[in-house]
């Protein structure tokens, strides 16, 4: 498992598909420009399915401040772009080629009980409305994490989730990407 990730460090180079299935590199994907890369976890869940709404609304206001959005998950490419086309249209989503390399590489780690299933997440589920998701897939315990990059692939801002439903608010992430 690796460290997790602080302001500065250089984001590790990772690999991963596209829309058409080409293998791209982190930094062929960030274009030298501020990025937003959101790990979600997986497609049953719930928590994933709100988060990628509300990411697909705010996008016009990160692409307003000159960053980009994308949003990686451990899925393969077919299932990534039939979930992302439903849940975040117009989101630029990518599959993790090592199936969890890249969430790994960026220090994400595998949730315990009470981060899956605990209070915490039982007060987030009421709190957002959310319902049952579902049918789990992938590694269903793997916590998600939001990242903001430079251009020069420092990273900027680093959020790892509590619980599985824990996510930054919208103004700290327009924040993050709005502080040079």
């Amino acid at each position: 498992m690796m460290a997790r990730l602080s302001i500065g460090d250089i984001a590790p180079e990772i690999t991963l598909i596209d829309a058409m299935g080409t293998p791209l590199s982190l930094a062929q994907i960030r274009r030298q420009r501020r990025t937003l890369i959101s790990f979600v976890r997986q497609f049953g869940c719930v928590f994933c399915r709100t988060e990628l709404a509300r990411l697909a609304r705010l996008r016009p206001q990160i692409e307003s401040l000159d960053a980009q959005l994308i949003v990686i998950t451990q899925s393969h490419n077919e299932e990534t772009c039939a979930f992302c086309a439903e849940h975040a249209p117009g989101v630029d989503c990518y599959s993790d080629i090592a199936h969890g390399g890249g969430y790994r590489a960026f220090g994400l780690q595998r949730g315990h009980l009470s981060q899956l299933f605990g209070p915490a997440v039982w007060i987030q589920m009421v709190r957002t409305g959310a319902t049952a998701g579902g049918k789990p897939v992938d590694d269903a315990a793997l916590l998600p994490g939001i990242f903001v990059l430079n251009p020069d692939g420092r990273v900027h801002f680093a959020w790892y989730s509590r619980h599985i439903g824990d996510y930054p608010t919208n103004e700290l992430l327009l924040d993050a990407l709005r502080v040079p």
